[in-house]
């Protein structure tokens, strides 16, 4: 399909991994940014699923409860609702902070959490569908990849790596996509590791002890700066210092912070009335966590 014309001062987000694209269908609409002002703009084109994004954002931003005061500091900064002109139809967009701005290079992948992917008021055949996809890394680890993209330092380029690579990871290989994604035939790089290690277990921690939402089909989105992760690893002195994790995750959305992990996509939260936990969406971070430590542990 071809791309439309795009609203004044937007492009297309270059660096979206996975979700529908205008290639996808007339109806599909790709995730947008700003022109060099920092922020994406997700569409919002399914009225329930529109709504469940909107409040949680809207509640999250206002709320004084410490659960979700924590949860705002794992999610992009959030500025509201735009009204843009798609194709002769005015639809609204998330205007959310884009945690890639100011990278040269941006490696980002896109790591859908649980086992179980569709909310309770999916319909029998949604059920079917998504519990067919990515079916070796979701009962295994409790997470899938649907994509991502690596500035490769050794080739000195751009490679993206779509769902079809991702449908066919299981418990192992999903650990060499890992691998690929940290640029590991140049050098594992333990800093790099440890900043994404270290907020990937603060979200498993709040994820933990939070009895205020049920997540299916949110992820976590990682990116980093190749450009700078050659920088460090030229001059490696620049990193001597081993930091706490507190420390490595102080910085929440300076843009000279070249690694970034963010939880996204919640357009299937719901309340959690029964008060328990999670634990669809604690088996994957569990398992993420546990797969960084062992490639910290070997690197």
């Amino acid at each position: 399909m071809s791309i439309p014309t795009l609203p004044e001062g937007t492009i297309l987000l270059e660096n979206q991994v996975a979700g529908h694209t205008f290639q996808d269908s007339a109806e599909a609409i790709s995730m947008l940014r700003s022109a060099g002002e920092g922020f994406v703009f997700k569409p919002l084109t399914k009225p329930l699923c529109a709504v469940r994004e909107k409040d949680f954002y809207e509640v999250v931003l206002k709320s004084e409860d410490g659960t979700l005061k924590e949860l705002k500091d794992y999610v992009p900064n959030y500025h509201g609702i735009e009204v843009m002109n798609i194709r002769g139809k005015d639809v609204e967009f998330l205007k959310l902070n884009d945690i890639t701005h100011g990278m040269a290079e941006p490696c980002v992948i896109d790591i859908k959490i649980g086992r179980r992917t569709w909310d309770p008021l999916a319909t029998e055949e949604k059920r079917i569908v998504e519990s067919s996809k990515y079916v070796r890394c979701k009962e295994n680890v409790g997470f899938c990849i649907p994509g991502f993209q690596v500035f490769s330092i050794n080739a000195g380029k751009m490679k993206r790596y779509g769902k079809e690579y991702g449908k066919s990871l299981d418990e192992n290989t999903v650990i060499e996509a890992f691998k690929l994604f940290l640029n590991a035939d140049t050098k594992l790089h333990r800093p790099l590791i440890s900043k994404i290690l270290c907020s990937l277990q603060k979200i498993k921690n709040w994820a933990l002890n939070q009895r205020k939402l049920y997540l299916y089909s949110s992820s976590v989105l990682i990116a980093y700066d190749a450009k700078r992760l050659k920088e460090f690893i030229c001059a490696p002195s620049k990193f001597m210092k081993e930091l706490t994790c507190d420390e490595l995750v102080s910085v929440r959305e300076d843009p000279s912070n070249w690694i970034q992990v963010k939880m996204i996509d919640f357009a299937h939260q719901f309340p959690n009335e029964d008060g328990l936990p999670d634990t669809n969406y604690i088996h994957g971070i569990e398992h993420l966590v546990k797969i960084f430590e062992d490639i910290l542990q070997n690197c």
